[in-house]
């Protein structure tokens, strides 16, 4: 068999996906059964996994479900109220001690002695297939999000995509300028489940809010000192581009074409916090920043992708409508993609309007914050997963299987898949 450690942020997202398809696809005369919903996350990620990582997931499905069914499907009956208790126990100190010990079955001996015997079976009865060393590689996508109202910043170190070769695997790095912004915002992240998501996101008594703002005009002075090094890279680099009047692709982003999302208070305060993620004063933190996607106009579409323009950022309406499809809710299918194409162009052109304003330094309003979402937690890293189980997480099929690269040699921060 072979074992490989996660370090995909897909997982995360497919969790809240497969809560709202759950929702859309509960009975619009009952209440939505979450006692249900969660004991068979619970199995599925346990099975996978591990019984603490099952919990780790679970901790936060609360407040999405809470999230979920008050954005999307506001006249379902889903128990708010025992939702918002279960939110509070699962975050709790000992949240995840909880968890295990209510959801974890209970053993059965014999069940189990006859499971072992089975399994033995199963093993002597192998056919071991020998593995082709050669094997084609594609190369990796980033994780694409379903709403162009996200905020986007990577955490690892940076590459050009116009580098990459071709077939090779590439190996991420966490960038350590960074740190404070990954504790901050997951943080604010745990902060979320404490209020109402009606009400914004609040973390050590201040609302917060993002305001947007030129990249090239915000930069200068202290704000140029307090951004992080590949960031301050990437200005010198464009800014003496310019000045030279290179001939240099347009289909690049440069700073003054990019627009840096800065949290604020409610007041437009821009606030400062340090490695540990809390509030400090301006001397003693940095700031918490992340980048509007770039979106771009031609006649009357509109494109997000990344800053050289080469990888799309939002999920196509057709991978959307494949995935939310449910045929008798939705109706006609061609009729759902549609409405699909019109919602996803309006927002794009919304951004379109608030990136353009931002650029020419006009005044924008400050932009809430409506949610946080950090990726999968740093403790998943040293979790084996078993191939023949990552098709039990929500939403998986076989088709992750051709996505899946070997490693051949470990580095500082990844460890090469394993062949046993």
């Amino acid at each position: 068999m072979i074992t490989c450690a996660i370090n995909s942020p897909e997982i995360i997202g497919l969790l809240y996906q497969d809560i709202i398809v759950s929702l859309k696809n509960a009975p619009k005369d009952q209440q939505f059964d979450h006692t249900k919903y969660l004991e068979k996350l619970f199995k599925d990620f346990s099975e996978a996994t591990s019984p603490e990582v099952a919990a780790k997931y679970l901790q936060s499905v609360p407040r999405l479900i809470i999230d979920a069914k008050n954005a999307y499907f506001p006249s379902l009956k889903a128990g708010l109220d025992a939702l918002d208790a279960l939110k509070d126990v699962f975050t709790a100190k000992d949240g995840i001690t909880t968890i295990i010990k209510d959801f974890s079955p209970k053993l059965n001996t014999e069940e189990k002695k006859d499971e072992i015997k089975q399994n033995n079976e199963e093993l002597n009865n192998t056919i071991l297939i020998p593995i082709n060393e050669t094997v084609e590689i594609t190369p990796s996508e980033r994780f694409q999000t379903f709403s162009v109202f996200s905020g986007s910043l990577q955490n690892f170190l940076n590459f050009n995509p116009n580098k990459k070769t071709s077939g090779a695997i590439q190996v991420e790095s966490i960038n350590p300028d960074k740190i404070h912004i990954v504790n901050a915002l997951s943080n604010i992240a745990i902060a979320q489940g404490l209020v109402e998501p009606t009400e914004g996101v609040q973390y050590m008594g201040e609302k917060l809010y993002f305001k947007a703002v030129n990249l090239d005009y915000f930069a200068v002075g202290k704000n140029y000192a307090a951004l992080d090094s590949e960031t301050q890279e990437q200005l010198i680099l464009s800014r003496s581009i310019r000045k030279k009047n290179a001939n240099v692709s347009d289909e690049i982003a440069q700073v003054d074409q990019r627009v840096i999302l800065v949290v604020t208070n409610e007041f437009g305060k821009i606030l400062h916090f340090d490695n540990e993620g809390s509030i400090v004063e301006a001397d003693k933190g940095k700031i918490v920043y992340q980048f509007m996607r770039v979106v771009r106009k031609e006649g009357d579409s509109y494109t997000v992708k990344d800053m050289y323009n080469k990888d799309n950022q939002v999920l196509s309406p057709k991978t959307i409508a494949r995935l939310t499809y449910n045929k008798e809710l939705d109706g006609d299918p061609y009729a759902y993609l549609k409405m699909i194409e019109d919602n996803q162009k309006k927002e794009m052109e919304k951004l379109y309007d608030l990136q353009e304003k931002a650029l020419k330094a006009l005044v924008v309003p400050l932009l809430p914050i409506t949610g946080i979402s950090n990726g999968v937690s740093s403790d998943l890293s040293s979790t084996d997963i078993l191939l023949k189980d990552l098709i039990k997480f929500p939403g998986m099929t076989t088709n992750v299987y051709s996505t899946i690269k070997n490693a051949l040699k470990s580095t500082k921060y990844v460890n090469s898949c394993k062949f046993i």
